[in-house]
Formats: structure tokens, C-alpha cells, sequence
């Protein structure tokens, strides 16, 4: 289910914006300000492995966010580049946003989100290492 089927989001759902074909979203190491939901057309994530090679390592489409990652994990950075694809239209969810229904949230379901998302980045360095 995408987040766009809900209607418990609409709250956030208010900040659209346009992106050119190529153009970077978010860089890898850089500091996370959002979560994205992708309205139309794609994105392509990628990230530099331990050769300094950029490598393509997902394609998402409408329906779709990212971002997730750095919001909720411990770690506020992207762990990867994301760019448009052709253009495409996202819906921006600010980290004050995510912040506040975080702080909401049961502690224990907190602590398990952070864990899986600390998990993941793990994996990802260790795809980054072995990729060269």
C-alpha cells in the first residue's frame, strides 16, 4: 500500500515539487531534511562503492518513497544519491513532519524502527565494500 492511500496522511501530503530530468534530489553523506513519496515518473538511487564508482542501486517509481532511512534511523545522513529519471513529481514530508508523529510513537516501536534501519545501512556498506 502507498502512503498516497491512506487518507491518515493527508496532513502531510501539502509540499509537491517538480524535478527536471537528472536532477539530484539528495546527495549521498549528505544531511536527511525529508521523506519523498514519488507522485509520477521515477528516481534512481545510487551510491559510490569502494572504488569511487557511482553504481545504480535501485529504480523507484510513483507510489514509492524515500528517504525513510535517515528519518527514522540514529544516522541523519543519506546513505545514498538520488536523482529524476526522465522528471518526475514528488511530494516533499518535512523532518519536523516526521519528527513530531514520531515523538508520538510508542518508544519500543521507535527503537525497532531505528534498529531495522541501522541494519539496513549496514548492508549497504557492506554491498558499497564489495561492489569494487
Amino acid at each position: 500500500m502507498s502512503i498516497l492511500d491512506s487518507g491518515d496522511f493527508a496532513d502531510l501530503l501539502s509540499l509537491r515539487r517538480i524535478v527536471e530530468p537528472g536532477e539530484v534530489i539528495f546527495l549521498e553523506g549528505q544531511e536527511a531534511h525529508a521523506v519523498y513519496v514519488i507522485l509520477s515518473g521515477e528516481v534512481q538511487i545510487t551510491l559510490t562503492d569502494s572504488s569511487g564508482k557511482q553504481v545504480v542501486i535501485n529504480q523507484m517509481r510513483a507510489g514509492e518513497t524515500f528517504g525513510e532511512l535517515e528519518m527514522l534511523g540514529n544516522n541523519k545522513r543519506c546513505t545514498a544519491t538520488v536523482l529524476s529519471h526522465g522528471g518526475c513529481e514528488l511530494i516533499e514530508i518535512s523532518k519536523a513532519a516526521i519528527d513530531k508523529r514520531l515523538a508520538a510513537a510508542d518508544p519500543f516501536l521507535r527503537y525497532m524502527m531505528a534498529h531495522l534501519c541501522e541494519m539496513v545501512r549496514h548492508w549497504t556498506d557492506l554491498a558499497r565494500r564489495t561492489s569494487a
